[in-house]
């Protein structure tokens, strides 16, 4: 519609002008560990593309997934490394399908007004195979305490919480993790030449039992359904790509 075309052709102007290729160069010519730009994020912000799948009671837009959609595709189309795929989508996604109001009412203003960033973590060898977990959560007192490890965790080093599965006694159940727990060690590492991926270790993390994300063992439903949304977020942006590469 009218305001879909407006949004894109807004995003269209802004990553041309703020983030042509030569900007993901200049990341990875650079060294940049975390793969992006909190400057280049925090004008995103700005344009108000993290708050788009946010809804208006927790300080968004709830401008729906089309427009986010339209958002990822020029992005691709100029090859942008920013969190508007693992965040602003793949993020929210997760908890608007899967959090408890008191997760929501605690996340998502913060993640609409650019102050978190959110990473998916579920793989653990080097196919993208979500269903097998040996990271591992077991009771302890209220809560629970987890150990293993993930790989390939893209924005992995700039991420403040991370979106974990693990192995619980009935099942998969997935959890918010703080980057700044003790215990989770965080190493970033060049994914091909356009993003920095990390692997991500949790040993003897204690989490309260609000750390919980969707119901206890039912989380490989839940992950499924934050993995469709994120595959069709990037393949948004492949389209852009396809689309640049052969304008």
């Amino acid at each position: 519609n009218e305001e879909q075309q407006m949004l894109r052709d807004a995003a269209r102007d802004f990553l041309s002008e703020r983030a042509p290729i030569s900007h993901l160069r200049e990341i990875r010519d650079s060294g940049n560990k975390l793969g992006l730009s909190r400057e280049l994020w925090a004008e995103m912000v700005e344009m108000g593309w993290a708050a788009i799948l946010v809804p208006e009671e927790h300080g968004g837009l709830g401008f729906g997934y089309s427009g986010l959609g339209l958002i990822l595709e020029e992005s691709g189309r100029t090859l942008t490394p920013s969190p508007l795929l693992g965040t602003a989508l793949t993020g929210a996604a997760a908890l608007l399908i899967g959090g408890s109001p008191e997760q929501k009412a605690a996340v998502l203003p913060a993640l609409a007004a650019g102050e978190r960033i959110l990473s998916l973590a579920c793989d653990e060898t080097s196919c993208h195979q979500p269903e097998r977990v040996a990271t591992r959560a077991e009771s302890h007192g209220d809560g629970y305490r987890l150990n293993g490890a993930k790989t390939a965790v893209i924005d992995g080093a700039a991420a403040d919480t991370f979106i974990v599965s693990s192995a619980t006694r009935d099942g998969i159940s997935l959890f918010l993790v703080p980057a700044a727990a003790a215990g989770v060690t965080v190493e970033p590492y060049p994914a091909l030449d356009i993003c920095v991926a990390a692997t991500v270790t949790f040993e003897q993390v204690d989490l309260p039992a609000d750390a919980l994300l969707g119901q206890l063992h039912q989380g490989r439903t839940l992950l499924d359904r934050i993995l469709d949304t994120a595959r069709i977020g990037a393949s948004a942006e492949l389209l852009g790509i396809a689309q640049e590469a052969f304008w």
